[in-house]
Parts: structure tokens; C-alpha cells; sequence
């Protein structure tokens, strides 16, 4: 800003008619000094070594390329006739006007109003100024930096007029993870009226993942963000599993994901062109991996270097491999978070009280049943029709539910085998998440291609209008005494959670999942209590990978042959089998044993023809 305003004759610091904050001239600077524009010519000794020789002309000048010259004054000129991409700071400024609030130390900046940029003096005290506009309720944005906000809280105090709730975005963190942290500890403080809402700004480039991972790490040891009482977490902003690259399950995936790639079986890149790329030695003379590998902080360094398309894919198989193990720590009772705070737009409410257990000094074991309350994410005509054409996507009905939607393919998903699947991303004009997703080969089975009428986007509006308030999310808390009676309960993957009803009350407990939750009943004697319907088994079997039984037939999930299939386990004898091809499943004989099952796209009706036989 002091380079273009030295540019600019003070007398029309009044009146700009156009400023362009960008260091282009320092890049078209280096262009003209770095871009290389001279001939070389190569030649070989008698030693038979390679050399690289400036060719010059009779008076001794380097020889210019005029093909060289030519595409750089081109690429200069091109560059010349950019608009420009100011700064964030300016850009929020002149959006937003008098809204804005900003915390930044500037003695100086360019505003817009009417029309016309001018400049401005700030005095040592505008930023105590501005924060008592943020504080008091007069300006609804405020913008801080770390220079100019230091010592300063911006939470909703209980004693200042703007307690609404802070939706903090994290803009530029910078390479300093704990600035970050206490950046954001700015706005969640004690005597708050209620916790702020973080929001990570990133792009699709994975290799961003290698800064934001330092910050969730700190996060999850930061006091101020709690999600319980024996630990801090980082509130939901980060996914702790894939983006902790310190923990013991990253550090053991990456010693896999260097032995699958010794053996070409990572996807998209060989052993040889990745030590090209990155500079890595991974193996001896003999071709055995080394006893010392690269550790987490040079992996990720490296892969930075690697074109964004490969970048995106082995992050992608280094997440999944992450996953993996995770997925096996749950699995096995070992991967536990402790007590968490759960919070819900419209609150909980406790919609039935089952004494499970009656201890001999009168305490008791109750299982509570809570309706969770989200607010349904409403996707407008307007929104859908711009997102369809920024990021070309198509419209959509379910073959089954008439159901409208709108999809594309955002993604890439590593299988079993090896081979890739193209991931869907869907939205919905009312849906209890903002977007789902599916493979490919899932979407096609139960989604075919619209054209939109008018009468397709009356239907869009008609689902909108319709809505609910709240949808209404099931979850079972065993609350009280819990020691005597733990072995009863499900030992796979403990979780506690505290929350607040809407009647006032707090409650803490363990948490039962749904498909467990007949099972628990069961144990403390109590049957036919907890019925599901068709479709919440088809939802527990298929997307949570949980054995159901219906009836005498027990469900589950399965992989053969490169695909997930819905499966009858343990089904003999041909009038067995008949009646399962009489219900609309088919058979297939792997590994010489014939196996029964379901199509994933008829799966609720058979389940509830099942429940009814």
C-alpha cells in the first residue's frame, strides 16, 4: 500500500479512481531478470562429460532466443492486463463498508465510499474503537490480526451488549501454529454467553492438510476449546482422525504406505518416479525397504512438490490406510475420545425414561431416549442452479422415492483391490446434511438424469416449503450408575456424552448406538421393547456395517470380488434358497459355496417382507 500510494500524487488521495494493491510489478520484475531468453549450446569432452556452453556472438554478447524472448514479453503482457486480486482485508472492507471492525494496528488504509477510493488515517486508538463498536453491538464484523490484537478478547461477554454468536473464520493462519491457536482463543473465553463456531477456509489441494494438521494437533491440547473433562479437543474444526499426522495411527500407515509402494501398489505412481519427484530414498541396492525411513514432517514436505492431481491421489491412499486403522482400533474397543459436549440446533428432548437396573443402595441405571433436533439443510432454486453451473452438475430423480436432487463428481475413492471409483456428491433441496456422497455405481442404481421444467423446480420448492421445523435424530444414553452394570453393555467403542435437555436437565452417559440398543435391553431382561423398521436396518447393515438379524436371517455387509454386497449369511437347502429368489435375491457360488444376496436397490422392501414372514 505505501509503494502504490508514493506512486499517486497526494492531491488525488481524495479521489483514486482505481488502486491495485498486487506486487505485479515485483513479478514482472523478476520475470525480466530471471526468464531465460539466451542460447545455449551443449557439447561433450574427450572425457565424454556433458557441458552446457553460453553461445555468444562475434563481439562477445550472449546470443538471444528470439523464440524465448517472445514467450516472455508475451506472458508479461498477459500478466499486465490481469485484474487485480487485492488483498482479503481491503476486499472485506470495501464489501462490507461500515460494517466491518478492524483490529489490525494499520495507521493507514484505502476505503471505498461513494464510489471512490480514499485514504484514510487511523489514530493509535482506532483499534480500542473498533473493538467497543464490535463489543457494543454496532458493527456486526470484526477482522483482527495478530499485530493488532494482542491481549484482546472478542467472545460473547456476558457483560457487553453483542452476545450473539461468533462465527470466527480462520482466513490466514499462517506457519505458526500456535498463533493460530491463540487467534482463536480470542473468541472463546470464560463469562461467555455461548461458544463460537470455527470455520477452516481451505482448498481441494491436499498438501494443505500438512499445515492444518500442526494447528489440530495444537487445537486438541488447547484448554480454552474443552470437549470434556479429562481432555481438550478442537471443537469439530478439524477431522481428528485424518488430520492428525502425529498420532500412532498415521505414523503406522505411513510405514504401509512405503512397503505398498516398494510393491506398485499404490495407484497413479511407481517407486522409482516417486523417489524422482521427492528426493527420497526408500530402498537399498538390493531393493529392500531401508531401516530408517523419512519421518512424517519430510513425507509430507515432499509430497508438496508432486503436480496437484498426484498430490490429491496420494493423500487420498495415505488417508485411507490412516482410516484403516482407526477403523481397527474402534473395532477393537481401543480408540476412545472421552466425555464430549453434544450440542443440536433446536436441542434434545427426552422422549422416554427406562429404568434399566436397580442397584441394592437404591441408585439406578436409566436409559434415556433423546430426540436430537438438527435443523434440515435447505438447498434453494437459486443455490442449486448456481452451484449446477459453477460446478457443472446435473439434475436428478430417485427411481424409488421420486425424490429430487442434483449431483456430480467431486472425488476419487481407492477399493480394496486397488482400483478407483468416482465418488458423488449430492444435494438435496432437504436433506439432514448439506451433501451426501456415493460411488458411482451406487448413485446409477437408484438416480437417473432430469432435464429441469418448470414443474421439476415447482416440486423443488414444494419439498422446501414442506420441511420440517427439525428433524429428529435418535440417540439412547445410559445414565446413573454405570459400574456395576458396564459388562451388560456394548464393549465396542465406549463413548460418553453430556448434554443439555430442553427442560433443564443435564445428563451424562454412555452412549448406545441403535443397532445395539435391542441387545442392551435384552441383557437387563427387558424384550420387545425397541422395534426397527425395514429401513433402519437396511441403514445400519449397509452404512454402518452392522450384522443384523431379521428373523432367523442374519444380514450383513460384505466384499467379494472387488464389490460390497448385502448378504444373507448362512442360508442351506434349496427351499431355503427358493424362498430368498422368491423375495427378489439372487445367488452366486464363491469359493464352491453358494451365498445369498440382497440387491442393494430392493434391500428395504425384502427386509420388510422378512420382518412381516
Amino acid at each position: 500500500m505505501e509503494r502504490r500510494l508514493a506512486e499517486i500524487p497526494a492531491s488525488e488521495w481524495g479521489d483514486m479512481r482505481a488502486i491495485d494493491f498486487t506486487p505485479k510489478e515485483s513479478i514482472v520484475e523478476y520475470l525480466l531478470t530471471a526468464f531465460p531468453i539466451h542460447l545455449y549450446q551443449v557439447s561433450q569432452d574427450e572425457n565424454g562429460t556433458i557441458k552446457s556452453e553460453l553461445m555468444t556472438d562475434a563481439n562477445g554478447d550472449p546470443i538471444i532466443s528470439q523464440e524465448a524472448l517472445a514467450m516472455r514479453d508475451g506472458l508479461i503482457e498477459r500478466m499486465s492486463m490481469l485484474p487485480p486480486v487485492n488483498s482479503l482485508l481491503d476486499s472485506l472492507n470495501w464489501h462490507f463498508g461500515d460494517l466491518v471492525a478492524e483490529v489490525t494496528g494499520r495507521s493507514k488504509r484505502v476505503i471505498l465510499k461513494d464510489g471512490r477510493y480514499q485514504l484514510s488515517q487511523r489514530s493509535t486508538s482506532s483499534n480500542i474503537a473498533e473493538t467497543n463498536g464490535f463489543q457494543d453491538d454496532e458493527k456486526r464484523i470484526l477482522v483482527f490480526s495478530q499485530s493488532g490484537a494482542t491481549g484482546s478478547s472478542y467472545h460473547a461477554d456476558l457483560s457487553r451488549k453483542n452476545q450473539r454468536l461468533r462465527r470466527h473464520y480462520l482466513l490466514e493462519s499462517g506457519f505458526s501454529a500456535i498463533g493460530a491457536v491463540q487467534g482463536l482463543g480470542r473468541t472463546l473465553r470464560a463469562n461467555q454467553r455461548q461458544q463460537p463456531e470455527f470455520v477452516l477456509l481451505s482448498t481441494n489441494i491436499c498438501g494443505e492438510l500438512r499445515f492444518t494438521s500442526t494447528i489440530s494437533s495444537r487445537l486438541s491440547n488447547l484448554g480454552a476449546i474443552t470437549r470434556g473433562q479429562r481432555g481438550t479437543g478442537n471443537s469439530g474444526l478439524f477431522n481428528e482422525d485424518t488430520n492428525n499426522f502425529s498420532s500412532q495411527y498415521a505414523k503406522s500407515a505411513l510405514g504401509e504406505f512405503f512397503a505398498d509402494l516398494r510393491r506398485d501398489s499404490i495407484g497413479g505412481i511407481s517407486l522409482s518416479e516417486f523417489c524422482n519427484y521427492t528426493g527420497l530414498h526408500l530402498v537399498n541396492d538390493s531393493g529392500q525397504l531401508l531401516d530408517t525411513l523419512p519421518q512424517m514432517n519430510t513425507f509430507l514436505n515432499r509430497l508438496l512438490a508432486l503436480p496437484i492431481g498426484l498430490q490429491n491421489i496420494l493423500f487420498a491412499e495415505f488417508e485411507q490406510r490412516i482410516l484403516t486403522r482407526i477403523e481397527q482400533a474402534k473395532a477393537a474397543g481401543s480408540y476412545e475420545r472421552g466425555v464430549e459436549n453434544l450440542f443440536s440446533d433446536g436441542g434434545f428432548e427426552v422422549t422416554d425414561t427406562q429404568i434399566l437396573n436397580t442397584h441394592s443402595s437404591g441408585a439406578e441405571t436409566i436409559c434415556y431416549s433423546i430426540d436430537k433436533l438438527n435443523k434440515p439443510h435447505l438447498v434453494s432454486i437459486e443455490s442449486a442452479q448456481r452451484i449446477a453451473s459453477t460446478q457443472r452438475f446435473n439434475f436428478y430423480r430417485h427411481t424409488k422415492t421420486g425424490n429430487l436432487a442434483m449431483a456430480g463428481l467431486i472425488d476419487k475413492r481407492i477399493k480394496r483391490d486397488g482400483s478407483a471409483v468416482d465418488v458423488m456428491a449430492i444435494y438435496q433441496p432437504v436433506s439432514n446434511k448439506l451433501w451426501l456422497k456415493l460411488d458411482l455405481p451406487d448413485f446409477e442404481k437408484v438416480w437417473i438424469a432430469e432435464t429441469p421444467t418448470n414443474q421439476y423446480w415447482t416440486q423443488w420448492q414444494q419439498l422446501i416449503d414442506l420441511a420440517p421445523q427439525f428433524e429428529r435424530e435418535r440417540i439412547y444414553l445410559i445414565c446413573g450408575l454405570l459400574l456395576p452394570v458396564w459388562k451388560q453393555l456394548p464393549d465396542d467403542n465406549p463413548k460418553v456424552f453430556r448434554l443439555q435437555t430442553n427442560d433443564g436437565r443435564i445428563l451424562l452417559g454412555r452412549s448406545i448406538d441403535q443397532h445395539q440398543i435391542e441387545k442392551v435391553f435384552s441383557n437387563f431382561g427387558m424384550k420387545d421393547l425397541i422395534k426397527l423398521n425395514a429401513e433402519d436396518i437396511f441403514m445400519l447393515v449397509w452404512e454402518h456395517r452392522q450384522v443384523k438379524y431379521v428373523s432367523k436371517w442374519e444380514l450383513q455387509r460384505n466384499y467379494y470380488k472387488g464389490v460390497e454386497r448385502f448378504e444373507v449369511l448362512a442360508v442351506y437347502g434349496s427351499d431355503n434358497i427358493n424362498c430368498f429368489k422368491g423375495l427378489g435375491c439372487f445367488t452366486e457360488i464363491i469359493q464352491h459355496r453358494t451365498k445369498v444376496f440382497i440387491p442393494v436397490d430392493k434391500a428395504v422392501e425384502i427386509i420388510d417382507r422378512l420382518l412381516n414372514s
